[in-house]
């Protein structure tokens, strides 16, 4: 024999499926109105930007990492830029016949409107050298004292450019 609790339990039971698969018919028809509500009821929002606003540094400023004409360098006539500047350093960077590590420096610099460098840096130096810090500082300043470039024109104006070279030590 049920007692009123298990019949009452069981008829609940029965609603709940009934309601669950109401529910499942129904739900598909309830999403896409609420969507398609939910959709139309935006307002469209104009958004106006003031261009001065968006990069507001001077241009005198700005770096840039590729122009429409790179910056060149032409030493001893040359024909590319990685062999003047390599002809460059061979001629320029003195080292002791004492120093003995080899390899490739990366080097990383700006050509200024004017065609001379500024902001140098070494990004990558000698692995196992003992003598780093030695040979950084010649390499900075063998490229200080570098003669000018071809500054790099981007729309008909001079622009400052980055440049990252490599150096074989």
């Amino acid at each position: 024999m049920k007692t009123k609790l298990q019949n009452v339990v069981g008829k609940l039971g029965k609603l709940t499926k009934i309601t669950i698969m109401k529910i499942k018919k129904i739900l598909p028809l309830m999403l896409f109105i609420f969507c398609f509500l939910n959709i139309f009821s935006q307002e469209e929002q104009i958004i106006y930007i003031d261009k001065n606003k968006i990069d507001s540094t001077p241009d005198s400023l700005k770096v840039y990492f590729t122009v429409d004409s790179m910056p060149e360098f032409n030493y001893k006539n040359e024909n590319s830029l990685e062999k003047s500047f390599e002809h460059y350093f061979r001629d320029s960077l003195i080292l002791s016949d004492k120093f003995d590590c080899q390899g490739n420096v990366y080097v990383r610099f700006i050509v200024e409107k004017d065609g001379s460098l500024g902001d140098i840096e070494i990004v990558y130096e000698l692995k196992n050298c003992s003598n780093n810090e030695f040979i950084n500082n010649e390499i900075i300043n063998v490229l200080s004292k570098m003669p000018k470039w071809k500054p790099g024109n981007h729309y008909g104006e001079f622009r400052r450019v980055a440049k990252t070279m490599q150096i074989k030590i």
